[in-house]
């Protein structure tokens, strides 16, 4: 997982935050995003990403959640990936999937946005997901 974070760009009043992660053929990739300064909050209004997986026919969960907090306790979104066709390279061929969902999720001063990503399927790998938020911030 990346270690630096882009910081969310933003005009005074509108927010957006970019991240790719190459995932390195896990069963759950995540993209994390940086910290909200100080003082402030961003409503995140929209989501989107793209996955490539490996192996098997699987539909990835995609969710939306606000670290640091307590697997299971954190205020989670669900997000819908829309199966966009399989990529052959060389002799591996991928599954890619999209998703583009408007959402509502606040994250205050000093959490961190993430979107996380997983598999199900035995043989089913991650092998690169990149997402953007946008919103606003107050």
């Amino acid at each position: 997982m990346p270690t630096a974070h882009a910081a969310p760009v933003s005009n005074g009043f509108y927010a957006e935050g970019n991240e790719a992660n190459p995932c390195g053929s896990l069963k759950s990739c995540s993209a994390t995003f940086a910290a909200i300064p100080a003082a402030k909050t961003v409503i995140i209004t929209n989501v989107t990403c793209f996955m490539r997986t490996s192996d098997a026919p699987n539909i990835p969960l995609v969710s939306l959640y606000t670290k640091p907090a307590t697997y299971g306790t954190k205020p989670t979104d669900a997000l819908v990936p829309t199966f966009l066709g399989n990529f052959t390279s060389d002799t591996h061929t991928y599954r890619e999937y999209s998703l583009n969902n408007a959402v509502t999720h606040i994250v205050l001063a000093g959490r961190v946005p993430e979107i996380g990503a997983t598999t199900f399927n035995a043989a089913g790998k991650f092998v690169h997901l990149v997402c953007s938020i946008s919103g606003l911030i107050r």
